[in-house]
């Protein structure tokens, strides 16, 4: 493997773009890394296919990298990125400075908005939460999930999950309840587990988003929304200041810098995140006397009826699906602590009261339920789960 060792130099106003592998050290000076400012000796790596940036705000910065085959890097004077960089660092001192505990970042899609909650969360050193079920950037697809910042973290895909909670589908038109509850159990868990908690929200932001918005923001009540200057921000902008004491806003990242991703990417890294999880997962089984089944729709739905194939729809109606419908369904554990682990389901029997699903991480609390969703995988492909009315 060529691997290639570069000294570059960084004047004030620069920023350096990498592409991984690259490890990367600060040798003199400092840099703009994740939203904070860090020093000589600090080292991070950027991984193989992913991609980052450090920025020279104000001072010169030495900086030492180890580029691995396939790695790159390129250094930029002034520009768009550094303003930009600029801007989001003012933002983000604002939000430190009046102590919120429970931060929310709204925008439509390719604005900048996870790197910018990644950013708010490493300078205020508390959790990072995904509510995005679509393309969740901690890696869990069909769930929201947070995870402790313990460094600074330059993408938040290097994070991982620590905690999760089922919404069951991938888009919040299709399951806007799940989601509210999932939303309501994140946020009252991190409060209680976390210095302070920034919520990267999904770019759902039509017509019908706007309203799933304002019921989200509802749930969570945030102590401070960040509103980015895209899309229909000026609508978020006063949905936010019903819901929430402090609102800021911030400015998008330029056309320039924007990657689009197709629906077919989007979909793909959905499928690649499913794999990751469970490919290689862990086999549970549990006892019906030992646990509930919740449907994610209503987080108080007490049992499943006696019949051995029953569930219960989207629409709260109760319908009948065969086994191998449920098969790879996506679903959790819930724990008493208070959130859930990721799980597909892969036997279901209300006659020996057992239930056996695949687990992305082992659980480390008590089990008390386990939630279903109303997305199987098939070969890590989503399908929507064909229910057919309950005959009466």
């Amino acid at each position: 493997m060529r691997v290639a060792r570069e000294v570059v130099k960084l004047e004030p106003g620069s920023v350096l773009w990498l592409s991984g592998p690259v490890r990367v050290r600060i040798v003199e000076g400092g840099v703009v890394a994740g939203g904070v400012r860090v020093g000589e000796g600090f080292e991070f790596l950027v991984q193989a296919e992913r991609g980052a940036s450090i920025y020279a705000i104000d001072e010169s910065a030495t900086v030492e990298l180890v580029v691995g085959a396939g790695g790159s890097y390129r250094v930029e004077k002034g520009g768009e990125a550094v303003g930009l960089a600029r801007e989001w660092l003012r933002v983000a001192e604002g939000v430190a400075e009046i102590g919120a505990k429970l931060v929310a970042v709204l925008a439509p899609v390719e604005s900048g908005k996870s790197t910018l909650s990644l950013w708010l969360a490493n300078r205020l050193g508390g959790c990072y939460a995904s509510l995005d079920a679509g393309q969740n950037e901690l890696g869990t697809p069909g769930y929201f999930s947070a995870t402790p910042i313990e460094h600074v973290a330059l993408s938040p895909r290097d994070l991982g999950a620590k905690w999760a909670w089922l919404v069951g589908c991938n888009a919040p038109e299709h399951c806007h309840w799940p989601a509210m509850a999932a939303a309501a159990s994140l946020a009252r868990f991190t409060r209680s587990a976390c210095k302070a908690v920034v919520l990267d929200t999904d770019g759902f932001v039509d017509s019908a988003g706007l309203v799933y918005k304002a019921s989200l923001l509802e749930v969570l009540r945030p102590d401070a929304a960040i509103v980015i200057r895209k899309g229909p921000w000026m609508k978020l902008q006063q949905i936010a200041r019903i819901y929430s004491d402090t609102v800021l806003e911030a400015p998008p990242v330029p056309p320039s810098l924007v990657r689009s991703r197709s629906r077919a990417e989007r979909r793909a890294y959905r499928e690649r995140m499913y794999r990751m999880l469970f490919q290689n997962a862990e086999r549970v089984t549990l006892s019906l006397e030992d646990v509930v089944l919740l449907n994610s729709e209503v987080a108080g739905f007490p049992q499943l009826p006696v019949q051995e194939d029953a569930y219960l729809a989207p629409d709260g109606t109760l319908r009948l699906a065969q086994r191998q419908q449920l098969q790879g369904l996506l679903s959790s554990i819930v724990l008493q602590e208070g959130y859930e682990v990721p799980a597909l389901l892969e036997h279901l029997s209300v006659r020996s009261k057992s239930v056996t699903l695949r687990v992305a991480w082992k659980p480390e609390g008590k089990p008390v339920a386990v939630k279903l969703g109303f997305t199987r995988l098939v070969g890590w492909r989503e399908e929507r789960l064909p229910l057919r009315p309950h005959a009466a």
